[in-house]
């Protein structure tokens, strides 16, 4: 029956149809390979030192959205008492401490040193290689993006020193489209 099919196309096989197979396999292995999860753009670039006026709290999954606008607030007024600019997209960081705490650290970039407060810190952020992720869609589904990025730096033996943050580029206040929404994730490496 069926053995002396599979015996003859084995010896088939490992002739001259298997190193053809094997390079096409290559190239299918390779082209696979080289594509992005789930078709997230990600580019290495280098950034540059520069300062960012923060805040860092551990608020609930519920507190997050009316709290976060109140911090942006805070350190925005900060800005404007010191006479300093905005000097890029408003930032978060957000690491899990248990299913529904998060610790977050916001902040917006600024062209100077500044000097804090009690509540806002001014930190310097070094000049470092990193990742970046650009992310369109809802926040809901922002996963994929750090998901991409781990997959690319594993896929190209890096490790990151700290956790990535999210930069929003599109104020969702003025574009109400969720598809538009682009939101570029950050993550250090070396």
């Amino acid at each position: 029956g069926w053995q002396t099919w599979w015996n003859f196309y084995g010896i088939m096989l490992g002739r001259p149809a298997g190193p053809a197979m094997e390079q096409r396999l290559a190239a299918l292995k390779e082209i696979c390979e080289e594509q992005n999860l789930y078709d997230i753009h990600i580019d290495e670039v280098k950034m540059k030192e520069h300062y960012i006026a923060a805040i860092s709290d551990t608020l609930s999954k519920e507190q997050i959205n009316n709290e976060v606008s109140k911090m942006y607030d805070k350190i925005e007024q900060l800005i404007r008492q010191n006479n300093a600019m905005q000097n890029g997209d408003k930032m978060a960081q957000y690491i899990l401490l248990s299913h529904n705490q998060f610790a977050i650290r916001i902040g917006i970039p600024v062209n100077k040193k500044l000097e804090g407060n009690k509540k806002i810190s001014v930190v310097r952020m070094p000049a470092a290689k990193v990742l970046v992720a650009h992310y369109f869609g809802s926040h809901s589904s922002i996963k994929k993006a750090y998901e991409a990025l781990h997959f690319y730096a594993d896929k190209h033996y890096m490790k990151s020193p700290v956790n990535p943050w999210e930069v929003y580029v599109t104020d969702t206040t003025l574009v109400k489209d969720t598809v538009q929404w682009q939101t570029d994730v950050y993550y250090p490496v070396y």
